[in-house]
């Protein structure tokens, strides 16, 4: 199946109109963007998309603006247009604004870990958790650089295919308007919830809370009516029931509780009870109701409102439906609670299920209970109906109409659980690669204070994607000198410019001093560098601006430059499951198979780890050690995409081989004890660490002896593989003895968990690996056996 095949059922439309439509229950801000992604790089797959020269995009929502930059870059025809049209008034016109609601890229996906990730980590238009409406501005920011045309206040009421076009029709009547293009997306997403009876106009989810703040504290008991418990009801609900805390401060409440932990992994396993086919979970709002969530509710209750009655209506036979996201189930739950534990503020609530809601008058509401029709006057009414409004999509089309209400059965039908869509890896690298390649990155660093200032396109925590892109220009300025004394920030700063591809033009008037510094990094960290460059000007990005200590900013660039580097890394090994060529070092299969399960582990173990614990893994992998065989203060510098492919990449599956192969060889009494011999390769001036065996831990009392500061406790006997950094960073194998020099002997420190990276192997043992897995470990089992001679 192609990759434009495998999205009929959500997308096509026609041949040349093409529906970003929500088709299933994750209906959010991330989930739209990777569809808009998905969609645009399944057609960059197809040869005829090089004959399209101009796209409409109805909608500059997420999904519209998403699509829009995603075709900019796709690299299809430099002479694309691409036009976008929206009814209202401004780009992102229902986030823009919203001060009151809470977003987060993964947080309806909770409670499965990955969703505390603040990041959304799209390859473009990405961004970080935070206030809707802040959000919005960020991602217009970088939105605006694409230079898209963008037409405002451009209603389109038609979209129809004539001959080989498509023809766009904004506004209606005498005083409409057709444009012509080759495809024509509809990127209109969720839009406004439903009209009510003429009574209520169509609202947005992102509109401003109808009451939030104190006003109604003191005053006489009111009543408040919620007309619809989906997602959007249930915020309402707890945002009506705590009065200035914002729906952020609800979230944080959660995810900062104490016993947290212990929520998320008892409502993991309702989740999954609620989900099987036939469900086992009768009623999910008693589920919810029996869990252990006094202390949240302690907290809620200090907040909650005084002399409210609520009155939660609902359709459903049920209060929770299971399209609603855990997280909102939890805080309604958890303010219901708070209810009962505090009865002194008068605060109850009540609920009508199986009912529908419709108004009498303005000031007066009526209600069908079981076909009976009520009537009750509220003070406070909100509906929350979905998105049934026939002004959401009004294309005039049976075709479009057709395909929204065939998808909007398919979201009603779903009976899995939902998760929300994540983009391939692959598809993460060669967006990210074609992004950087077309816009240009400004870094701007002053001092301001204690503080290092960091003003640019990116945020701190997302510079190593640049490693992701080798053609991306870096402009960068540096307002101050280095301290001259190889300081944290220094050698950070240098780990980036260094590693930059094409190379980064440093401007002001410290550039001189930076460029010296950076050609000094040769003779101390190897040969993994590139000439600086100096340019010209002054740098003023505009879209981020943030301030640490110098020490904590080295450190979180750092981290970045590790993910980033860790990422590259993925890449690479996930090219050797199709492309087995693509390997350093030549593996039998099966060999190579165990590689890449090991892969899994390792790379899940070293996400686990602090991040200075990770870069010293990283370093150690590099090559760079000191006389007691550890990294230096100069390693972190020459690790980075320059050595990726001689050196890291080789060093990782060595690694991976030698776990794999060791499984079951425990002859620990034919083991030498694991030291460190550093020698010089012929012709070389280049320190290195050659490896003899492994290390044996010997429990005692239950406790293992610890011998190195970077190693953990744990019971049992343990044999830890030492670790070998070759001569000259050439050899892929253990060299044989008369490779070595001996120039001393130190003892080697290993990493936690025994993961210490290890190169090895002699020519027959190279051989061996590309052989079969009995003759590769058999070499294995000979090289632990035999010391090299003086080594201790």
């Amino acid at each position: 199946m192609s990759a434009i095949e495998s999205l009929a059922d959500a997308c096509i439309v026609e041949k040349r109109i093409y529906l970003l439509f929500p088709s299933d229950l994750r209906i959010t801000v991330f989930a739209q963007q990777a569809r808009a992604i998905e969609l645009v790089e399944a057609l960059r797959s197809q040869q005829w998309m090089a004959d399209i020269g101009s796209i409409a995009i109805v909608g500059a929502g997420a999904s519209g603006i998403t699509c829009a930059a995603a075709l900019k870059v796709a690299g299809l025809r430099d002479e694309l247009s691409v036009t976008i049209f929206e009814g209202l008034d401004q780009v992102l016109p229902l986030q823009s604004g919203a001060l009151d609601k809470f977003l987060a890229p993964h947080l309806i996906d909770w409670p499965d870990k990955a969703s505390v990730n603040p990041r959304a980590e799209l390859p473009l238009l990405s961004w970080r958790k935070g206030v809707a409406g802040n959000v919005a501005a960020d991602l217009v920011k970088q939105f605006n650089r694409y230079g898209i045309t963008v037409k405002t206040g451009s209603k389109v009421s038609e979209v129809r295919e004539e001959g080989a076009s498509v023809a766009v029709t904004v506004g209606a009547g005498p005083g409409a308007k057709k444009e012509w293009f080759d495809l024509v997306i509809l990127a209109a997403g969720f839009g406004l919830e439903a009209e009510t009876l003429g009574i209520e106009k169509p609202r947005s989810y992102w509109r401003a809370h109808p009451q939030q703040g104190p006003a109604l504290q003191g005053e006489a008991p009111r009543s408040i009516l919620i007309s619809g418990l989906g997602d959007g009801g249930l915020i309402d609900f707890v945002l009506f029931a705590l009065p200035g805390v914002s729906h952020e401060a609800v979230c944080e409440h959660i995810s900062s509780s104490p016993d947290v932990e212990k929520m998320m992994r008892e409502i993991e396993e309702l989740e999954e009870k609620i989900w099987q086919v036939p469900s086992t979970v009768n009623d999910i709002a008693q589920a919810y109701a029996a869990l252990e969530i006094d202390h949240l509710a302690r907290v809620f209750s200090a907040s909650l409102i005084r002399g409210v009655e609520f009155t939660l209506l609902t359709r459903e036979a049920r209060l929770f439906h299971k399209g609603t996201a855990p997280l909102n189930r939890l805080a309604a739950t958890a303010v219901m609670r708070a209810m009962e534990l505090d009865k002194a503020r008068g605060t109850t609530c009540q609920t009508i299920l199986s009912a529908n809601h419709k108004f009498d008058s303005p000031d007066g509401s009526t209600y069908l209970e079981h076909g009976i029709e009520k009537c009750k006057k509220f003070d406070i009414v909100v509906t929350r109906h979905g998105d049934t409004s026939a002004e959401t999509w009004t294309f005039n089309n049976p075709a479009i109409d057709g395909k929204v209400k065939a998808l909007r059965d398919k979201r009603r039908a779903i009976t899995t659980r939902p998760r929300t869509p994540l983009l391939s890896p692959s598809t993460v690298a060669s967006v990210d690669a074609r992004m950087f390649a077309m816009l240009p990155t400004r870094i701007r660093l002053s001092r301001g204070g204690n503080q290092i200032v960091w003003k640019s396109d990116l945020h701190l925590d997302e510079i190593g994607r640049l490693w992701r892109a080798p053609t991306a220009p870096i402009q960068i300025e540096i307002t101050f000198p280095p301290s001259g004394e190889a300081s944290k920030l220094d050698l950070a700063l240098c780990r980036l410019l260094i590693h930059a591809e094409p190379q980064a033009g440093l401007a002001g008037q410290h550039a001189d001093a930076w460029i010296n510094l950076m050609n000094c990094v040769p003779a101390v960290a190897g040969d993994r560098t590139r000439a600086a460059t100096k340019r010209a000007g002054v740098v003023t990005p505009d879209r981020v601006e943030e301030a640490d200590d110098e020490d904590i900013f080295a450190a979180k660039l750092e981290s970045s430059l590790d993910a980033g580097l860790l990422s590259l890394i993925e890449d690479r090994m996930g090219e050797l499951a199709d492309q087995p060529a693509r390997c350093p070092i030549p593996l039998h299969a099966d060999i190579r198979t165990k590689v890449l399960t090991g892969w899994n582990v390792w790379r899940r173990d070293i996400d686990a780890l602090t991040s200075d614990h990770r870069r010293w893994v990283l370093s150690l992998f590099g090559g760079m050690l000191d006389g007691y065989g550890q990294p230096d203060r100069w390693s972190s510098v020459r690790i980075g995409p320059r050595c990726i492919d001689d050196e890291l990449l080789p060093a990782i599956i060595f690694h991976l081989v030698m776990q794999a192969l060791l499984s079951g060889f425990s002859v620990p009494a034919k083991r030498p004890n694991g030291n460190v011999l550093h020698a010089r390769a012929p012709g070389t001036n280049d320190n290195a660490a050659h490896f003899c065996g492994t290390r044996f831990f010997r429990s005692v009392a239950g406790e293992a002896k610890s011998i190195g500061t970077w190693e953990k406790r744990w019971p049992g006997d343990q044999f830890v593989p030492s670790c070998l950094i070759l001569p000259a960073r050439e050899a892929e194998c253990l060299p044989d003895r008369s490779f070595i020099d001996q120039q001393s002997s130190s003892r080697m420190m290993a990493p936690p968990g025994g993961r210490t990276p290890v190169i090895v192997g002699s020519q027959s043992l190279k051989q061996a690996l590309a052989t079969g897995l009995s003759e590769a470990t058999s070499e294995f089992e000979k090289a632990f056996r035999e010391a090299l001679p003086e080594v201790n």
